[in-house]
């Protein structure tokens, strides 16, 4: 109702405004074409050696970039009265299920939650789990044989180390858990297992990420003292410091173990060429010690220090089960975990196990909104109405 008498009392667009937008719909086609003849230009001038064949992608990606700045110059101002329309329109067709999925049939458990693209996704998350595992592994060996030097590097090593052990003593505890038929670690077997598949110490490096300190602030000062929170004040630059000390460090020590001239020598192309050839020859024992290999083990490791997809996993929880104040108490946090875990028994309804597994362990974000919104529309117009009317 603020929201409401706020947008009655604002002014509409401005009659500038509504100009630009109307020339920004005219000058449209233009840009398009214009973009166009950029690159047929660009195509032509290198086919004749006017200039290097390579020259034609930054000047067809500057062509579109001037057209996408004018439009942004010129794009429309939105019209706050026909804002609060659609409000009201989208908060009327949608409403939590009372039972947040729990009780979901088979038949929709299977057509949100099982694709072609879902096994894709679980086809790599076990690759990845593979991969890592072996990297994390090497690395284990490397420290166990030949120690690890009294540096910073040593010490992220160390760590990474000690790590990887307790996840995987974790992970064997939970598929222990779920095989003696227990039905408290299915959904926190599902995420260790997606930890692993990521995991290293360069996570650390995530400690120099603005929003992830400010995760870490909130949590740690939601119920704190005022001494507490003076004392965190000071400890927590210096943990920033040396957490994100250890990343680097790490990510420097990752570095030594490639061969970079020979890399840049051969090129991608030349590397993948390598592991090829070393399949063919069924040299399956010397696949991880080619420069491809030892570096998708890296690129996976890099790309996953960030988790942002438990993150957006666990901020939905929190604005399903946390209510308005954004943090836990006792009873909520319980509720958030038995939820967890009556989602991963609720997937193992579905009829194949194949299914099954690709749903489990590809349960993700988008899933857990498809199971927890129920879209008014889809009930017909009379009990829309309905529902409407209540």
């Amino acid at each position: 109702d603020l929201l409401a008498q706020d947008l009655r009392s604002s002014k509409t667009s401005s009659p500038k405004c509504a100009h630009l937008s109307k020339m920004a719909d005219k000058l449209s086609p233009v840009v398009a074409i214009c973009q166009g003849v950029a690159m047929v230009v660009a195509v032509l001038l290198a086919a004749t050696g006017r200039i290097d064949s390579m020259l034609v992608i930054p000047i067809t990606i500057f062509g579109f970039g001037i057209g996408n700045a004018v439009q942004t110059f010129l794009g429309p101002d939105f019209d706050k009265r026909s804002l609060e329309d659609n409000i009201k329109k989208l908060t009327t067709s949608w409403k939590p299920k009372s039972d947040l999925g729990l009780n979901d049939s088979e038949a929709k458990l299977t057509e949100h939650h099982v694709s072609g693209m879902k096994y894709c996704l679980a086809f790599l998350l076990f690759g990845r789990f593979f991969i890592n595992v072996k990297a994390l592994s090497l690395n284990l060996t490397r420290m166990w044989t030949k120690g690890l030097p009294a540096s910073m590097e040593g010490v992220a090593q160390a760590v990474e180390g000690g790590f990887f052990v307790n996840y995987l003593l974790i992970l064997l505890a939970c598929l222990a858990n779920v095989l003696l038929g227990m039905k408290s670690r299915r959904r926190y077997c599902v995420t260790t297992l997606k930890t692993l598949a990521g995991f290293s110490s360069l996570r650390f490096l995530a400690f120099l990420d603005v929003s992830h300190l400010s995760k870490m602030w909130t949590r740690f000062t939601a119920n704190a003292t005022t001494p507490m929170k003076c004392l965190w004040a000071v400890s927590f630059p210096i943990s920033i410091a040396i957490y994100g000390s250890l990343g680097m460090a790490v990510l420097i020590g990752k570095l030594q173990d490639f061969d970079v001239h020979h890399m840049v020598a051969v090129g991608v192309t030349g590397m993948i060429g390598e592991f090829v050839s070393a399949c063919k020859k069924g040299a399956f024992g010397t696949l991880f010690q080619l420069d491809f290999v030892k570096l998708a083990m890296f690129a996976n490791q890099v790309v996953s220090f960030s988790d942002a997809e438990s993150i957006e996993f666990q901020r939905l929880l929190m604005y399903i089960f946390a209510r308005g104040d954004s943090k836990y108490d006792a009873q909520e946090e319980t509720t958030m975990r038995d939820y967890e875990e009556g989602l991963a028994e609720r997937l193992r309804s579905i009829p194949a196990w194949s299914d099954r597994l690709v749903a489990t362990v590809t349960f993700g974000p988008d899933d857990l909104q498809k199971m927890t919104i129920d879209t008014i529309e889809d009930k017909g117009e009379g009990q829309s109405q309905g529902l409407l009317a209540a």
